[in-house]
């Protein structure tokens, strides 16, 4: 199949496709993921998804 003249590429879904459901977890408040201490980016990215998959939310 030939491309069309200045079509874009196909864009890839992030993150391999998987999507993150937080409806599972709805009620779940900040706190809860990150506790009371003070954290920079990455730490908080690092919590972030340590609870993703704690809670199985990314199936």
């Amino acid at each position: 199949m030939a491309k069309e003249a200045g079509a874009a590429p196909a864009k890839k879904p992030a993150f391999g496709g998987k999507i993150i459901k937080w409806s599972k977890v709805k009620d779940v408040r900040i706190g809860e993921i990150f506790g009371d201490k003070d954290c920079g980016m990455g730490e908080q990215i690092k919590l972030i998804w340590a609870f993703i998959k704690k809670n199985k939310i990314n199936e």
